[in-house]
């Protein structure tokens, strides 16, 4: 077995250390701060994003979101192992309108658009790969829907990957 010293994963780990301590620059683009998870391949995965008892946060592979406010969900998709920027275009549809979302029709970001119906954001992205993955996170909103939601994220090479997911309101006391 050769030994590896200083190599992709040290820089990976800097990566994360750099993720974990950096703050969010949107509300509705957070930080994932955490590992891809192992196997995502030349494939996607959605999730969200749990903490352990410690409050150290961890991917979970999920087709179900808590409807807590602040609650991550994500995917992450395998590209090729480059340094060159990958873009790639995201539309989130819901099952209703959000209350989060501008009345007067106005995009809550620059990078977002709204559909006329205010049922869908499309959010356009460019991201060098991280050891051959890109990634795109939201957070839950007050006022955001229960029900079922979609995103359907376009690469630049013209592939596309659909994720399906329930948002679920917690159980009544």
């Amino acid at each position: 077995m050769k030994a590896s010293g200083p190599s992709r994963w040290t820089g990976f780990a800097v990566a994360l250390l750099a993720l974990a301590i950096a703050p969010p620059v949107r509300a509705s683009d957070p930080s994932p701060r955490v590992a891809p998870p192992p196997g995502v391949g030349g494939g996607g995965v959605f999730g969200i994003i749990a903490s352990d008892p410690a409050g150290k946060p961890y991917f979970v592979r999920s087709d179900s979101v808590p409807k807590v406010e602040g609650q991550a969900y994500g995917w992450f998709i395998g590209v090729s192992d480059s340094r060159l920027p990958v873009s790639w275009v995201e539309t989130l549809t819901l099952p209703a309108r959000p209350a989060s979302w501008r009345r007067d029709g106005s995009s809550p970001t620059s990078r977002m658009s709204i559909s006329p119906d205010e049922r869908s954001a499309v959010v356009a992205g460019e991201a060098v790969p991280e050891f051959g993955v890109i990634y795109h996170f939201w957070a839950v909103a007050r006022g955001d829907p229960a029900g079922q939601y979609t995103i359907v994220v376009r690469i630049g090479d013209g592939r596309e990957e659909r994720f399906s997911f329930s948002l679920q309101a917690p159980p009544s006391p």
